[in-house]
Formats: structure tokens, C-alpha cells, sequence
């Protein structure tokens, strides 16, 4: 991994792209905001600024839908 030569993208596309798509949790550690949750998903894009999209969703304790966009 590290820098491509000749870009300013901090990861290997060919690593990214291996990882990019629809992931659903497979294993959990028990952290306080995870906990009750089900159906807990993740999809990884890559953005047109080169940065990596991030969309997590699940259904809470509640069930209630709760989702959140992120950039990394």
C-alpha cells in the first residue's frame, strides 16, 4: 500500500478495489453504540476527489433504520 507514485491518494487502487462495494458485518466486538444492532452493512466507493466513500446502515435496538455518510 502507501502513496501511488505520481498521486496524491494515500492507498493502492488495485488494495481499494479489492475492498470496494456492499459489505455486511461479519463479527462485532461488543462496543456500547453497536450493541442490539442487526442487519449491519458498510459500502466503500471511490469518490471523483480520489477520496473513499463510506455508508453505514443498520437497524438499532428500536428497530429503527439508522444510517451515516462519511469520507475517509
Amino acid at each position: 500500500s502507501g502513496m501511488i507514485i505520481g498521486s496524491d491518494l494515500p492507498f493502492d487502487f488495485l488494495s481499494f478495489f479489492q475492498y470496494a462495494g456492499f459489505w455486511y458485518e461479519a463479527y462485532r466486538s461488543n462496543v456500547i453504540f453497536e450493541f442490539g444492532s442487526r442487519c449491519v452493512n458498510a459500502t466503500y466507493t471511490l469518490n471523483a476527489d480520489g477520496s473513499v466513500g463510506v455508508w453505514n446502515q443498520e437497524i438499532n435496538w428500536l428497530d429503527d433504520y439508522e444510517s451515516i455518510h462519511g469520507t475517509a
